[in-house]
């Protein structure tokens, strides 16, 4: 059985079905997170064979690889390609209408790996120019099976399937050639029967379908009803996925053994409305959904429509993907990238935003969706996997490798001065890009950057010269969410001044740096806020009230504001909420008006990899003391809190290692070049404050903040 992470749980594996779980209590085994079974995986064509290496057991656990074009370059789109390993390497099928069935293909995926799979050099799944995205099933019980049988034109018989858990959705292909018309059924959370099905490449209305289900076996007659396609028809060959979701025994996974990580449902979408918000429960990952009373006849509107958080769910931007084609079998629609809301993930479920699309207005009804749980809850080690530093010279046009799928990007010119600190989050949305060291709203910039391609980011033209530009040097500070050391939320359009956020840091958050990023155009924008858990009077401070009742500004040199009223929450936030409050003067610091948006990064200590704390010199100036950590620090952020002190940054790329004397130290609210200064050093387990340091580091019996990660 294979042991993805190896700690305690109340449940455990079925052999042969890693990470499945087990009724007996008192049983102890492997945990299993959705990123054990589940992947989103985007790449730009090369025709070259790489592999996908995302950590899920294909080869020991079986599972299923859907790919789709998302835009062609040149040619024809013929839309999504599925593999699995029922079927073996080598092979696949195209899902749609009289097109080809189960056929071999020795250049598509030519291998499934325990931690992944590998892609071939074919010209339609991995041309040279075109991107790609790939979603990869793992079979697990409560999640996710593969059946495979041979219609025997009989008018009703049964199939075993090892789901464990009565399917909340099934697809069914019949893989024999020019049949392949695939038939998608759903049921729903407190729902006995069907709500009937649809083709899930094609635009019908629902239907009644000619199977059914219960938690161990499909039922199925051959009955062309509804679709003019028998799913029992003698001698076809057929495959049937089967998805969980219903919500009725599916909580088993997570740390604690009782998350669910899928769920179908229906969404009643009402004419006109704006704004329609469901809840998961849990953020999601990706979102397959149809307005289920639409045909042909409606247009757009009757698509089905495919979105994941690796290519924008975010609240200024998202991107579609069609699973139907537009008007003929080859005829698939390119991804669609909107630059507005549309499809919004939340830290507990998913908006539907009508208001700016025409077509969504018209999607009234019936909305039938399937919701997979976003990966990244799973803990990590090492700082490595969440947390990565690139010196970026001269490139422009050209895919960046990064050692990670970054969530947030800080880029920074430090070789020249009249530089910004930019920010560009996967939560707002890539062609959004903040500026730490001005209060300005964000600046839009389409086709900037690219952060939906999986290990990498993408730079398009920058005339400003702040993401790059020639003999220029940028730094990039990369961060992946991860429980307990990174999270982002976005929020706003609410009139409320105390607007309760819910996060998924996973633990109580102990630095948080919010910022308003839409607003009236004539307003000009707001400060960055910084909470602190080591401002005010807290552990022994020099403020006059609590952490959470002070701040600092991000984009500021200022010493703390520290009294009644003048932090951004009402109490320290908690391990699942942000209780904000505009602090005394600023009336839309963190809400208050319905046009007025928001982001906030958490950050917490998480041990090897980072800490978020103080120091308090109890030397002079003229003396050097250490601070420790527990790890040796890549990169280190700190603010003065009693005095005027700018934001400081240190970092490996930048000579801030152990032995080195000559750190270069960059500010975050400034401007300014990087600094030829050592005031700080790395040394193994902390950092070491020089004699002589300036005031703004080193000041005795003065309170100085600190984030560090290893």
């Amino acid at each position: 059985m294979k042991e993805f992470y190896r700690k305690e749980s109340p449940v455990v594996g079925y052999a042969g079905f890693g990470g499945g779980v087990s009724y007996l209590s008192g049983i102890i085994g492997p945990k299993t997170y959705v990123d054990d079974v589940f992947d989103v995986h985007s790449w730009l064509g090369t025709q070259s064979n790489f592999d996908v290496n995302n950590g899920i057991d294909l080869s020991t656990e079986g599972g299923m690889v859907m790919k789709a074009v998302r835009n062609s370059n040149g040619g024809t789109n013929y839309g999504f390609t599925i593999n699995d390993t029922e079927m073996g390497a080598g092979k696949r099928f195209w899902p749609m209408d009289g097109q080809n069935g189960e056929a071999s293909q020795s250049d598509s995926i030519t291998a499934f790996n325990t931690n992944g799979w590998s892609q071939g050099s074919n010209g339609f799944e991995n041309k040279t120019g075109s991107t790609n995205v790939g979603y990869t099933f793992r079979k697990c019980p409560k999640f996710f099976d593969i059946v495979q049988y041979t219609g025997n034109g009989a008018g009703a018989r049964t199939i075993d399937h090892n789901l464990d858990s009565r399917p909340a959705v099934v697809w069914i292909w019949a893989r024999s050639s020019n049949h392949g018309r695939g038939v998608i059924n759903h049921h729903y959370q407190g729902r006995t029967n069907s709500d009937g099905g649809n083709l899930i490449t094609e635009k019908n209305i629902g239907a009644a379908a000619s199977f059914n289900t219960t938690s161990t076996q499909l039922v199925l007659w051959d009955d062309a009803t509804g679709f003019d396609w028998s799913p029992n028809a003698n001698g076809i060959h057929y495959t049937a996925y089967l998805f969980a979701g219903r919500g009725d025994d599916d909580a088993v996974f997570g740390e604690g053994g009782d998350e669910s990580i899928i769920k179908c449902g229906r969404l009643n979408v009402t004419q006109g409305s704006g704004v329609q918000e469901v809840n998961l429960g849990w953020e999601p990952g990706l979102i397959i959904a149809k307005a289920n009373d639409k045909s042909a006849s409606n247009g757009e509107s009757s698509y089905w429509y495919w979105n994941d958080f690796m290519r924008m769910m975010a609240t200024d931007e998202h991107a579609n993907i069609h699973s139907n084609n537009h008007s003929g079998y080859s005829d698939y629609r390119n991804e669609e990238e909107k630059g507005y809301p549309g499809w919004i993930a939340t830290p507990t479920g998913f908006k539907f935003d009508k208001r700016d699309n025409g077509t969504y207005q018209n999607m009234e009804g019936n909305l039938i969706y399937i919701a997979i749980r976003r990966p990244g809850m799973k803990p990590r080690d090492t700082a490595s996997e969440v947390f990565a530093i690139k010196e970026v010279n001269n490139q422009h046009n050209l895919a960046i490798d990064y050692s990670i799928t970054p969530d947030l990007v800080i880029s920074r010119r430090i070789n020249a001065n009249s530089g910004s600190s930019i920010f560009v989050d996967r939560s707002r949305g890539d062609n959004n890009r903040l500026d730490s060291t001005s209060t300005s709203l964000p600046t839009g910039d389409s086709g900037l950057v690219d952060l939906t391609r999986t290990d990498k980011m993408v730079l398009g033209s920058d005339s400003s010269t702040q993401l790059f530009g020639d003999s220029y040097l940028f730094e990039h500070y990369l961060f992946k969410r991860s429980p307990g050391f990174f999270d982002i939320v976005t929020w706003g359009e609410t009139s409320s001044t105390t607007p309760q956020v819910t996060h998924n840091l996973d633990a109580v958050p102990e630095m948080v740096i919010t910022k308003m990023t839409a607003y009236s155009t004539s307003y000009g924008g707001d400060k960055w806020y910084c909470y602190h858990k080591d401002l005010g009077n807290s552990n022994g401070g020099a403020g006059s009230a609590a952490a959470w009742s002070s701040h600092l500004g991000f984009n500021q040199n200022a010493s703390q504001i520290s009294s009644s009223g003048q932090g951004i929450f009402s109490a320290t936030p908690s391990a699942t909420n942000l209780p904000f409050d505009n602090p005394n003067g600023d009336s839309l610091a963190v809400g208050g008006n319905t046009s007025a948006k928001y982001v906030a990064y958490l950050f917490g200590s998480k041990a090897g990899i980072s800490k978020v704390g103080s120091y308090t010199p109890s030397v002079a100036n003229s003396t050097q003391f250490d601070v420790s950590l527990g790890f040796t620090p890549r990169f280190l952020m700190i603010k003065a809190v009693e005095r005027t002190g700018d934001w400081y940054v240190f970092d490996a790329e930048r000579q801030f290692t152990v032995g080195s004397t000559n750190p270069k130290p960059i500010k975050f609210n400034t401007n300014d070049a990087q600094e030829n200064i050592n005031p700080v050093l790395c040394i193994t387990g902390g950092f070491r404050v020089v004699g002589g340091a300036p005031a703004a580091l080193h000041t005795q019996n003065e309170r100085f903040i600190y984030f560090a990660i290893a």
